[in-house]
This record gives structure tokens, sequence and C-alpha cells, in this order.
């Protein structure tokens, strides 16, 4: 049966639910090389966009690790900072 876990601070953001695919999407990874979605494919993923400035975001993080430990290699969990410096800035060498 799926199951959909939102934070209280997403909660009134969330849009309705989609069978469709997961747009592609591929993030460089701090632990390694980067991750394409699409290499995932078939498998459960959990994406979680969060910022460093948001305490609430910061306060998942502790349930997200037991999570991941709970669900082994049975699911991936890409956690994906958007908050100020998580891009770099093009214009900086």
């Amino acid at each position: 049966m799926p199951c959909l876990v939102v934070s209280r601070a997403m909660a009134g953001n969330l849009l309705p639910w989609s069978a469709a695919a997961a747009p592609p999407l591929a993030l460089d990874r701090l632990d390694g090389p980067a991750s394409d979605l699409a290499d995932l494919r078939g498998r459960p993923v959990i994406v979680h966009f969060f910022a460093t400035w948001c305490a609430p975001c910061v306060e998942e993080m502790a349930s997200l690790d037991a999570l991941a430990e709970r669900l082994g290699t049975g699911a991936t969990i890409l956690a994906v900072n958007v908050g100020p410096g998580a891009f770099p800035d093009p214009a900086r060498p």
C-alpha cells in the first residue's frame, strides 16, 4: 500500500497526487557520483527537498535517517538542499 508522509511545514502546499512518472532529475551528491532519478526506475525513492535555514526541515533529518536505517537497501532517500548556497554561482571561478 502506498504511503505518503508529509511534514507539517509543507502540508499546506501539497499538489494532487498523480500516477504519472516523475520528471527528469539529476543531482550532484556529497558522498559520490551524481544521482539520476532515471537510474532508480522501478525502486521506491523518496526525494526530500529542504533548506538549511528551515528549522522544521532540519528537524526532519533525524526522522529521515531513522527511516533510511529501517528501509535499508529497500529504498533510496535523496535529500536535496534548495536553500541559499545550494547551487554553484556561475559567476564565481
